[in-house]
This record gives C-alpha cells, structure tokens and sequence, in this order.
C-alpha cells in the first residue's frame, strides 16, 4: 500500500466466550489469545510494538489484503452497538471492530452460528494466520492467564 492510501489501524476479532482474540493496532503491540482444545486457561501471546515495528506493520498490511478479499467493508452491519459489549460476548459469538487511517470504521457482533459465509471465512484465514505468524519470539510474553 502506498503511503497516501488510507491504512488499516486497528484491527479487533474475537470469538466469545474466551476461545480466540486478535487485537492489532497501528503503533502499540499486538495480542493473540486463544484457548487450546481441552484447557480451562488461553494461551496469550503479547508482540510489543517496540524492535518489532515491522512484524505490527505487515501484520496489519495482511489483515487489510484479507478484508478486501473478503468484502468486508461492504458487508451491512450487524448489531454495531453490542460489539466488545460484556453483555453479549458471554454468549457463543463473534465481534470484529476494524479502523482506517481515513476515519473510516466498521464493526459487527454476530452469533457464531449466523455468521455470513465473508465472515466466516475471514474469521478462518485470521486464525491459521495469526496461529502461524504470531509464536513467541524475543521482544514477545506468552504463557496462560486466569480468564478472569
């Protein structure tokens, strides 16, 4: 992308109650949390921004590839207002908040079992993506928390 075009920066996607989250923002650190079939306890894995600038930087460049791909921009929204709402994330459900450089925002709260087929198949390539790109290295924590 070149440096005049709108770029994404926040990227938010989580899927309720407690199995998996990715929270990218332009300039801070990154942090994926997930939680391994047959565990009571998520694995988080926190990428701090600084030494690891680019890592942030390509991780957001894919994430916007992978939302073009998938149209979600243009996809209605669906229940903005209980996005990241406690009310609504102990249920069984999918929130993704996304932001532009150029003010523009989306954000949806589906139940996971009415997701669109655009979502759906995002929701899948972010999480072998971020699976595969976001292991632990130096500058990175990672170990189980209480979900409390």
């Amino acid at each position: 992308m070149s440096s005049a075009e709108p770029h994404l920066k926040q990227f938010e996607l989580e899927v309720c109650p407690q199995q998996f989250r990715l929270a990218v923002l332009a300039g801070d650190s990154m942090m994926l949390g997930f939680r391994p079939s047959g565990t009571e306890k998520p694995n988080i894995t926190i990428t701090r921004h600084q030494g690891n600038e680019n890592k942030v930087e390509s991780m957001l460049d894919s994430l916007h590839w992978l939302l073009v791909a998938n149209n979600v921009l243009d996809t209605p929204l669906t229940a903005p207002n209980c996005v990241y709402n406690p009310m609504y994330m102990k249920d069984p459900s999918v929130h993704l908040l996304i932001a532009y450089s150029d003010g523009r925002q989306w954000g949806s709260m589906y139940a996971l079992g009415e997701l669109p087929e655009n979502i759906r198949n995002l929701l899948d390539q972010v999480q072998y993506m971020a699976m595969q790109s976001l292991e632990p290295t130096s500058g990175e924590a990672s170990g189980q928390v209480d979900p409390a």
